[in-house]
């Protein structure tokens, strides 16, 4: 058993096209934008246990004058514009597994975190922060079958999530989703043995239910997608 700990902080200044882009006409520039900084406090512990392994990280974020976006008025219309915010918090927990049982291998995370937007300008505001589901995990599972050929799965799911869309000036709701994605993958000898030239052909089927699985407001990810590839080293 491990256990670890740290604290870590860390500035960063706004870019260029943060600054002064307009994005198309999407943004209002906001030159006047000074730098945000985030400190980080983590502890977490590691077990193993044979060909498995277990982590368990509790971790907690405060971004000071976070840049953020947010909606504004404008001559030419409503537009997004990059402002600093005094403070974001998020506080979560994180577990990650992994390990093998004879073919099989398997893993998967979960991530847990509240993130909090606050703004003293404005007494008592609390809001969602952009992007920032409070519960999101990832699983996978493979097993070499028949003829060396390895299955594999992978499953994805994001709880509820918001986004800022300029049409309502405030924060959207995207609903959870989640993902299943499946392949079969076989490698393949090249030239005389011990050459170390090899090629390895995969197919696999992504987004397996067509599900809707939205990356920013209205913009969303491909459907059920038929992927075959292709690999020679």
């Amino acid at each position: 058993m491990l256990y670890h700990a740290g604290v870590s902080r860390r500035t960063r200044f706004p870019s260029l096209r943060e600054l002064y882009s307009g994005a198309l006409g999407r943004f209002q520039p906001n030159p006047d934008l000074q730098p945000e900084s985030l400190v980080t406090a983590e502890a977490g512990v590691t077990l193993n246990a044979g060909a498995s392994q277990v982590q368990v990280v509790a971790f907690h974020q405060r971004l000071t004058d976070a840049i953020v976006r947010t909606s504004a008025i404008t001559v030419e219309g409503v537009r997004f514009q990059r402002v600093n915010r005094d403070e974001v918090r998020s506080t979560g927990l994180e577990v990650v597994v992994a390990g093998r049982n004879g073919p099989v291998d398997y893993g998967g995370s979960m991530t847990w975190k509240h993130v909090r937007v606050l703004d003293p300008r404005e007494s008592g505001m609390v809001e969602h922060a952009e992007y920032q589901p409070d519960l999101s995990g990832t699983a996978n599972l493979g097993v070499v079958g028949p003829r060396a050929i390895t299955f594999t799965g992978f499953a994805t799911y994001r709880g509820v999530q918001y986004c800022r869309n300029v049409e309502v000036r405030g924060l959207e709701r995207m609903d959870p989703s989640a993902t299943v994605e499946v392949e079969a993958s076989k490698a393949f000898s090249l030239g005389r043995p011990g050459s170390g030239h090899f090629a390895t052909a995969t197919i696999g089927v992504a987004n397996l239910t067509d599900s809707m699985v939205l990356d920013q407001c209205g913009l969303p990810q491909p459907g059920r997608t038929l992927r075959i590839q292709f690999t020679i080293r």
